[in-house]
């Protein structure tokens, strides 16, 4: 899984780069399949990075709903990330 986690980790962050760049569309299209990735894996991490991962979820949607790229941005880079580095270090 620490093959996944890493990549994972380098789509976060050029999702990031890319809606810091400005090419929302683009990286709105990528997001969606990313966090499909996601989603269907989640259920296999720990309980309390279970948690975290929806909570970062709600969030990054909400940012996406509302149209706050950079909000949506620092999640991807930062929240995000941390939950990665947790769970790197479970599994």
């Amino acid at each position: 899984m620490n093959f996944l986690i890493h990549q994972w980790q380098k789509e976060a962050n050029d999702l990031a780069l890319k809606i810091r760049l400005g090419h929302n569309v683009e990286a709105g299209l990528m997001l969606v399949t990313y966090l499909e990735q996601l989603v269907t894996v989640y259920p296999k991490f720990p309980v309390e990075q279970q948690r975290q991962f929806q909570s970062i979820l709600s969030a990054m949607l909400a940012c996406q709903e509302r149209q706050d790229w950079i909000g949506l941005a620092d999640y991807l880079e930062y929240e995000l990330q941390q939950l990665f580095i947790e769970l790197n270090g479970t599994v």
